[in-house]
């Protein structure tokens, strides 16, 4: 039995370093949302992480549909914006996202509709998928890093919604001014 636990070992020491030479790994490992996890569970979420290639200008996902996953940009750039939402044009954009950045992150909480759109913006963008499927393995087999990576996801959540309370209350403050030059005319 000793011998087999002392096989299992190696095997997995050499896997985790092997990984480690992985870039997709090294990317990862770099991002706050990783950077707690244990080597173990990172490794269980590189096995599951797919690799996609965009071109310039072409969608990744469209306000309204399904979403189960949130994406890694690991190489190029993604503008995040809503489409019609006035007359004077045609999307509202919100963010571009850039190396190292995660976008559709509700998705992996909520696994609910996008209320946004996301196309890439460079040639040969290529982006990492994790799945809300991904998070709930890990999440039976190492219940810990999963907390700790939601936890990190649900800061990041909170992060957009500080920072869009920002804007709006800059907005208001800007259309009080307005209406007030506009009445003493």
């Amino acid at each position: 039995m000793k011998i087999l636990q002392a096989l299992i070992q190696r095997a997995s020491i050499r896997a985790l370093d092997e990984l480690q030479e992985d870039e997709n790994y090294a990317l990862c490992r770099k991002l706050p949302f990783f950077q707690e996890l244990s080597d173990e569970a990172l490794f269980i979420l590189m096995k599951s992480l797919a690799e996609r290639s965009y071109n310039e200008d072409e969608e990744v996902f469209r306000e309204g549909n399904a979403g189960i996953c949130m994406f890694i940009v690991k190489k190029g750039a993604v503008s995040i914006y809503s489409e019609k939402q006035s007359s004077e044009t045609d999307e509202t954009f919100y963010v571009e996202v850039t190396e190292g950045g995660i976008f559709g992150e509700v998705s992996i909480v909520s696994m609910s509709y996008r209320t946004t759109s996301a196309k890439a913006t460079q040639a040969d963008t290529e982006l990492l998928t994790l799945s809300a499927f991904d998070l709930q393995k890990l999440k039976a087999s190492h219940p810990h890093d999963a907390f700790r990576l939601l936890r990190a996801i649900t800061e990041n959540i909170i992060g957009h919604l500080v920072d869009t309370d920002k804007k709006l209350r800059s907005l208001a403050e800007e259309l009080k001014e307005l209406k007030a030059e506009d009445d003493a005319e």
